[in-house]
């Protein structure tokens, strides 16, 4: 995730194979690296069929893209992946992204979690507060300033503990940063204004 792709560069830099399969316009593209290099170069396949040959087992919605990549074991002490990690930072971005269903599988137990949460912020925020009070219906703005994207939502509680996610172009920003800083400031200015 996160801004140009860089993600997706970095994980093909450090895998002993990447397969990339995008679904678009009813056709099936794919391509396939190896240790970071193009080995196949952008390629249809005639069908599905095809895409199977590359241990791609998934089923493909009417649009969309599959990677499938593994890890190379010169650069990595260990290969194996936390299940957990990965459905958490998936479930992240479901929210984030609501109007993405995202199909996670795991090969080797044969585990599948499909995620899709329409209601993203408002439902992220409801699902943070479970087992609280809430004081009020979840706020919720998304509004573009200065050429940038700016979504927040936000809910009260009777909990005194604060309950902050913050994100930047899809990645986690649990230090916070000048994004969270301002949001406090601006929200603390308009409750003081509103008190007066």
């Amino acid at each position: 995730g996160g801004l140009h792709g860089v993600g997706l560069h970095v994980v093909n830099a450090l895998s002993k194979k990447l397969i990339a399969v995008v679904k678009h316009d009813g056709k099936i593209y794919y391509d396939i690296f190896e240790q970071g290099i193009p080995v196949s170069g952008l390629k249809t396949a005639s069908d599905v069929s095809e895409i199977e040959k590359l241990g791609i087992k998934i089923q493909f919605p009417e649009h969309g893209a599959i990677i499938k990549f593994y890890p190379d074991p010169d650069i990595f002490e260990t290969t194996e992946f936390s299940y957990e990690t990965i459905l958490a930072r998936l479930t992240d971005l479901s929210y984030l992204n609501p109007q993405l269903t995202i199909t996670f599988l795991d090969e080797a137990s044969g585990r599948k979690d499909i995620l899709h949460h329409e209601g993203g912020l408002i439902e992220l925020v409801r699902h943070l507060s479970e087992g609280k009070e809430a004081l009020m219906e979840p706020l919720y703005l998304k509004e573009e300033v200065d050429s940038h994207m700016v979504e927040f939502s936000l809910l009260y509680t009777t909990d005194v503990q604060e309950t902050l996610m913050s994100f930047v172009n899809n990645i986690s920003t649990p230090e916070g940063g000048t994004h969270v800083a301002g949001f406090h400031q601006g929200l603390s200015r308009a409750i003081q204004d509103y008190a007066r």
